[in-house]
């Protein structure tokens, strides 16, 4: 089955601009436009996958540890999937006969991805007193867009809030 640590793709990217206007003829570019820069990370990343378990002990093998259930149909199919209330179809599995395995595969869900971008915008003003000596100007924001990433849904069938995202996986702001 599928590993537990498959992301099937993950990009990341940083990257720093600086202004060109640091040495412009003009003293008002040079002093309005020269000093600045912007600097940034961003990620995209595809979700991370899970199995629907079962809650207790059906296979009777003394663990309750990853005891897969039966699919009953497309997990994937249905109105109002992928949000916050309800991740997957959780019609499509029904818990196996006592002291039988599930038919479901490892890990056939995934979870939300991630995309997140992060900026910081800087600016030395220098005070006269060197070159060393400065003040510095700066703005940041981390998830800049503030778009929640959902963690992984109640996977265990029959228990409370099964197929529902109760919490997220990045921090707000």
């Amino acid at each position: 089955g599928t590993s537990d640590l498959n992301q099937t793709s993950a990009f990341s990217a940083a990257f720093t601009l600086q202004s060109p206007f640091d040495k412009s003829s003009n003293k008002w570019v040079s002093n309005l436009a020269g000093g600045w820069a912007l600097n940034g990370i961003g990620q995209i990343a595809s979700g991370w996958p899970f199995t629907v378990t079962a809650s207790g002990d059906p296979e009777n093998v003394g663990s309750i540890s990853q005891q897969r259930v039966n699919v009953a149909g497309n997990a994937n199919a249905g109105p109002g999937l992928h949000t916050p209330a309800q991740w997957f179809n959780v019609n499509a599995f029904t818990l196996q006969q006592p002291y039988t395995y599930g038919n479901e595969k490892v890990n056939p869900l995934t979870s939300d991805g991630t995309k997140n971008l992060d900026l910081s915008i800087f600016r030395r003003f220098h005070v006269g007193l060197g070159e060393s000596r400065y003040f510095e100007f700066r703005a940041e924001s981390f998830n800049l867009f503030n778009r929640v990433m959902f963690a992984l849904p109640t996977a265990a069938l029959g228990g409370a809030n099964f197929g529902a995202v109760t919490s997220q996986q990045n921090s707000p702001r």
